[in-house]
């Protein structure tokens, strides 16, 4: 059985926050896990589809950055009520806590604090976040500073969301582990439930694929969860940012990319359709985040690490 059937589970009565979707927390094999459910999208204009596809976002999302070799929180597929779900283990307990980045980022520093005033406006108007105020967060911010790995792994993640298609890396949906005694590391990567355009309908999807401009356009046009003085930011402008924290993550990247892409083709292949009357995903479904990869791969990621490549072999 690919589905876990999550109907007998214990709720364990921890809240959960996020705007995805409603939360349950469960204990599944004697360890807290939390199951997301899917979106309604009543009231949301121009959607063919009832519910998102966040559940399968989340799992296919979180699976690439293990593919990929990064920690990532682990999720499984299943069903509670009749419903696609999607099972994502806490990584907190009584001795860690999480800390997102939209409570790190109100910690004091008078260096930060005049960096933000003279240069950034930060913006949450257009829905996302200001990448030049996460950049000087990362350089001022003593809670985020102290932690080895912690810039490599923002902009890595900027790069694989572009590749993924998450938009949605706000600052409620990354930050950093809090221990009783005080140290700090790491979190795993979480919440990627917004991957692969989890409002479309399988029938706009097979007609992106019948037609090879319009799937390339939706596959290049992708947007990001940045945005520069307020504007937010396509994805493929943000690879060719004048920036070398996104050079770098590029030059980590896309190498790794390359090499499991792959392994990340026979992950989704490998999903079934269906089971136990429950709707999985569809071969076109399939078919449209494979060849979406593909082509921000090829079309956007080899280019610019090409790019730099040619650039650093000139200086």
């Amino acid at each position: 059985m690919f589905l876990i059937d999550f109907n007998e589970c214990i709720e364990n009565n921890k809240a959960y926050g996020g705007m995805a979707g409603s939360k349950l927390g469960i204990i599944y094999q004697n360890e807290d896990w939390i199951l997301k459910f899917p979106k309604t999208t009543k009231g949301m204009r121009e959607t063919e589809i009832s519910y998102t596809t966040s559940p399968l976002s989340e799992y296919i999302g979180s699976h690439v950055y293990e593919i990929l070799g990064y920690p990532v929180h682990e999720t499984r597929l299943g069903v509670k009520d009749h419903k696609l779900v999607v099972a994502c283990k806490d990584f907190t307990n009584a001795n860690v806590k999480l800390q997102e980045f939209r409570e790190v980022k109100n910690y004091y520093n008078k260096d930060l604090e005049a960096f933000l005033e003279e240069t950034i406006s930060e913006s949450n108007s257009v829905g996302s976040t200001s990448l030049h105020a996460v950049k000087a967060h990362l350089k001022y911010n003593k809670l985020l500073n102290i932690i080895e790995g912690m810039s490599k792994r923002f902009w890595d993640c900027v790069i694989i969301d572009g590749f993924i298609n998450n938009n949605d890396r706000n600052s409620g949906n990354w930050g950093i582990l809090r221990y009783l005694d005080g140290s700090v590391s790491l979190a795993p990567i979480f919440d990627n439930g917004a991957s692969f355009s989890t409002k479309i309908s399988d029938n706009r999807i097979k007609s992106l694929l019948e037609d090879e401009t319009k799937l390339m356009n939706s596959a290049l046009n992708t947007v990001t969860g940045y945005n520069i003085d307020g504007k937010v930011l396509q994805f493929r402008k943000l690879l060719k940012m004048e920036d070398e924290d996104i050079k770098k993550a590029i030059k980590r990247v896309v190498p790794i990319i390359q090499e499991h892409m792959d392994q990340i083709a026979n992950m989704i292949y490998a999903i079934p359709e269906s089971e136990n009357d429950i709707e999985i995903i569809s071969k076109a479904r399939k078919e449209f985040y494979v060849k979406g990869m593909e082509i921000r791969l090829q079309e956007l990621l080899i280019p610019a690490w090409k790019h730099i490549q040619e650039i650093n072999k000139k200086s």
